[in-house]
Formats: structure tokens, C-alpha cells, sequence
């Protein structure tokens, strides 16, 4: 059984924005927040991660810009 398709999914994301009127991973000109980073090796994300990561607190409003998998974040006790 085959999982979802990545590009379908970031396609739908793209789209969401846009029917929305946002465009998220337009950088503001004051400039922004923190580049999304790892919870467990500290470096922060490259390529379409980066995209990814950077319209979620838009959308979720969340502020930290560390990521972790639930197993990662469930061994730091979170």
C-alpha cells in the first residue's frame, strides 16, 4: 500500500494558500523569524523542507522554530 503522494500534498498546501490569499513563504521585508531547525541535531532544514515547515506556523500559529518527529519529541519527555 503506497503512502500519499508528496507532491500532490504540497500541491494541495500551495493551493490552500492561495484560495486563501496568503502567500506564506512570501518572506517578509522587515525579514522574519528563525529558519525551521532540528530538535535533535539543531541544524536547520534545507530544500522543500524549509518551504514546508516555514507555512505551518502560519497556518497553525505556532511561534518555535523546532521540529522533531513524535518519537523524538516523546523520548525528550514532550
Amino acid at each position: 500500500m503506497a503512502g500519499p503522494n508528496v507532491y500532490e500534498l504540497v500541491t494541495a498546501n500551495i493551493l490552500e494558500a492561495l484560495e486563501a490569499g496568503t502567500v506564506r513563504w512570501r518572506k517578509p521585508w522587515t525579514g522574519g523569524g528563525a529558519l525551521p531547525r532540528s530538535l535533535v541535531t539543531g541544524h536547520a532544514y534545507r530544500g522543500i523542507n524549509t518551504f514546508l515547515l516555514q507555512m505551518e506556523p502560519t497556518a497553525n500559529g505556532y511561534s518555535s522554530p523546532w521540529w522533531g518527529t513524535f518519537d523524538q519529541i516523546a523520548e525528550r519527555a514532550g
